[in-house]
């Protein structure tokens, strides 16, 4: 009589040791990639901070006390005061938000424009096809 033998089945994100293997992954791409995952922590960072924003700023970004304009970096403000006396920090942190807000919006417009664009070229084809390639090869060649 022959034996079967039982292969055990992995879950989806497991190894053979049933350890997940994200922190895997993760370790993989910081000792192949690691200016990207550099890039990867001060992102994951600004996200952060602008997440958080009201939980870790000190004092309002709006704030001003002419009294404290122009002070160094110091314990109460960690990056000083601008010509108003507003604190840096907070400005900074409050700024990301805006940053981020923009840089994504665009970004997701530019992809839908795009694939829109793509979309609408190879369905029509012919002479409008050529015209729309011809407009997107000048765009690409255009240093904005």
């Amino acid at each position: 009589m022959a034996q079967t033998q039982t292969i055990g089945v992995l879950r989806h994100g497991e190894t053979d040791r049933g350890v997940s293997a994200l922190p895997q992954i993760i370790l993989r791409f910081c000792t192949r990639k690691p200016l990207g995952a550099a890039g990867a922590v001060v992102t994951v960072i600004l996200i952060a901070g602008a997440i958080f924003a009201p939980a870790i700023e000190q004092y309002s970004p709006t704030a001003q006390n002419h009294l404290e304009a122009f002070q160094a970096p110091s314990g109460t403000h960690w990056l000083g005061t601008d010509n108003f006396g507003r604190d840096v920090y907070s400005r900074i942190v409050h700024g990301s938000r805006v940053s981020l807000a923009v840089g994504l919006s665009s970004s997701l417009l530019g992809v839908t424009l795009g694939a829109l664009l793509g979309l609408f070229s190879g369905y029509v084809l012919g002479k409008t096809d050529l015209f729309i390639q011809r407009i997107v090869d000048i765009l690409e060649t255009w240093r904005w």
